[in-house]
């Protein structure tokens, strides 16, 4: 999937134009009122989407949506994360799966429907393997 195909692919998913407004596309990047949120980033033989996490506006809110739909919809694998350059801090993105699947389970047990939260925390361990899966070796030859 190339950086176009996810531009096309946000313009028919919201009916607009992906560089009007606040939204536009760079290279791998998609940027909204000068906050990064998403980037494509190729690992090994497979182009992965990251997702930037944090909340920043409705309109920022908005993108994501439609770029995660987008993405969808022409396959490319997503995670959702705080942080973007994975090659400066990939730790921190751990700690923060980790960190929201201690949220769920601590919402969880006063919850009305646990076994809504239970799906929820399988979902996102197991993206979170995934992610592992997918970006450990890239730090363990970064590191040798």
């Amino acid at each position: 999937m190339t950086h176009m195909d996810l531009a096309e692919g946000y313009v028919h998913s919201t009916g607009g134009s992906y560089i009007a407004g606040s939204f536009s596309f760079t290279d791998n990047w998609a940027h909204s009122w000068g906050v990064a949120i998403a980037r494509k980033v190729k690992v090994g033989r497979q182009t992965v989407l990251l997702i930037n996490s944090m909340k920043y506006s409705v309109s920022t809110s908005a993108h994501r949506g439609s770029i995660r739909r987008a993405a969808q919809a022409a396959g490319l694998r997503m995670f959702e994360v705080p942080n973007l350059h994975i090659d400066h801090d990939h730790e921190a993105n751990l700690r923060f799966y980790l960190a929201r699947i201690t949220d769920l389970k601590a919402r969880r047990v006063s919850a009305l429907k646990p076994a809504k939260y239970d799906q929820l925390i399988q979902e996102l361990q197991q993206e979170m393997s995934d992610y592992i899966d997918l970006f450990e070796p890239e730090q363990q030859k970064e590191a040798a």
